[in-house]
């Protein structure tokens, strides 16, 4: 949080980020850094914020059983099928996307 907050008070604007990137806490801290620096004065399109689409964001550490946890979060709740998932941790179909859009 004080290393996105520095940055952006040194002048940087684009903070890349994904759900993937250290658990989901990357995106956490970028929210807390960013409440932080609307407070200090800064507007939101002053910063550009990028991400990638389609990963499995494991909450704060991998699950023991990814399967399993996909079966759950994702499976059961019609969000995606495991034909979906490509390589065990990326999924692209529009359902899928949105959940994570809607994250």
């Amino acid at each position: 949080v004080q290393a996105i907050t520095k940055f952006v008070e040194s002048g940087g604007n684009v903070i890349d980020t994904a759900a993937n990137y250290r658990f989901q806490r990357s995106e956490r801290n970028i929210g807390a850094a960013l409440e932080n620096l609307y407070e200090k004065g800064f507007g939101r399109e002053e910063i550009f914020i990028s991400t990638k689409g389609g990963y499995l964001p494991f909450d704060n550490e991998p699950p023991g059983d990814v399967r399993k946890y996909f079966e759950v979060n994702f499976v059961e709740k019609g969000i995606a099928d495991f034909e979906d998932l490509v390589s065990g941790s990326h999924c692209m179909t529009p359902k899928y996307l949105q959940s994570q859009i809607d994250q």
